[in-house]
């Protein structure tokens, strides 16, 4: 069998760009937490590993890369800070802002 020869790698970038992905596609109107992204980045490695034992906290790096690279905070000023909101930055690739843009 090929696939028992090869290893698996996993990219977090690439990961991450799916993870992102598929939350927002999934989740009401693009709005999601943290912990949607978790979630996924755990599916993803279980789907691209296969049984394989994963390096620890591949998961959080996962999810680091994806808010850092990818995602707008829309937590509202007057929430509790531990229940973050976000939603894919209309920036590919660019710097994520700490606050939704201002309304014209």
């Amino acid at each position: 069998m090929i696939r028992a020869r090869v290893a698996a790698v996993v990219d977090a970038a690439l990961a991450a760009v799916d993870v992102i992905a598929t939350v927002f596609v999934m989740n009401d109107g693009g709005r999601f937490h943290r912990r949607h992204l978790l979630a996924e980045a755990r599916r993803h490695l279980a789907l691209v590993l296969r049984g394989r034992r994963r390096a620890p906290g591949l998961d959080d790096q996962i999810v680091a890369a994806a808010i850092s690279t990818h995602c707008l905070d829309i937590t509202e000023p007057k929430t509790i800070r531990r229940w973050r909101r976000a939603t894919a930055s209309t920036q590919p690739g660019g710097p994520c802002p700490t606050s939704p843009p201002a309304a014209p």
